[in-house]
């Protein structure tokens, strides 16, 4: 009888352990959920598009997009399954339109991309390596 006694206390802590990692488990996940309709259609659209289907990924993050607490994300993504579908000029669109609706960020765009290579660097380039390919051949 008294090893029951000692016994019973510890199955009701490790249960409610188990009890408590559930609850965690639900507040973890309620909090990544995504808070407002447009950004749960963000989420429903990247779920689809990562199954290929980008033609309903593509409406779903135009619809996204439509709503007033949209984020430009939702363009963004539009644009990345347009260009996977194969509609560039429609992705170009819909890049335009995320710049538009966040102006701010073209700064920030810009100053991560490098200037384009010209012809003499090119060209600069390519003499480089032949002369390496020249003194690699002599030796």
């Amino acid at each position: 009888m008294r090893q029951h006694v000692v016994f019973l206390p510890v199955v009701v802590m490790v249960a409610l352990t188990g009890c408590q990692t559930t609850k965690t488990d639900t507040d973890k996940a309620k909090a990544q959920a995504p808070s407002s309709q447009s950004e749960r259609l963000v989420k429903l659209a990247d779920d689809i598009d990562a199954r290929g289907d980008s033609n309903t990924a593509i409406a779903l993050y135009q619809r996204a997009a439509a709503m007033p607490d949209a984020k430009p994300i939702a363009l963004v993504k539009a644009g990345e399954a347009y260009m996977r579908a194969g509609y560039p000029d429609e992705a170009a669109k819909a890049y335009q339109a995320a710049l538009a609706k966040a102006p701010k960020q073209v700064a920030r765009l810009r100053a991560g991309i490098r200037p384009p290579r010209t012809m003499q660097d090119v060209a600069r380039d390519m003499a480089r390596l032949y002369e390496e390919l020249l003194a690699d051949a002599a030796a």
